[in-house]
């Protein structure tokens, strides 16, 4: 795989009440067409979230969540909505 480099300057930026992230593809309000993904790779941020906040429940079809705590407790709760 052809090695690409994505420049802090270049990222879209998420800057919400709860959350500050610089997204490497297209992700919620910031979208590139040429940054969507990296082979199944579709979302990938680095982030702070506000204490005592976090992501509320909602899904992810097909998708696995992985998260990297550099300090402090993360609560991600996913329902099946698609299961019903």
């Amino acid at each position: 795989m052809k090695t690409k480099i994505y420049k802090a300057e270049e990222r879209g930026q998420t800057n919400i009440f709860w959350l500050k992230s610089s997204d490497f593809f297209s992700f919620g309000d910031y979208y590139d067409q040429n940054k969507i993904s990296a082979g199944a790779l579709r979302v990938l941020n680095d982030g702070t979230i506000k204490p005592e906040f976090g992501f509320p429940a909602h899904c992810h079809r097909d998708t696995e969540i992985i998260a990297i705590m550099l300090k402090g407790k993360l609560t991600h709760e996913d329902y099946r909505q698609w299961e019903k």
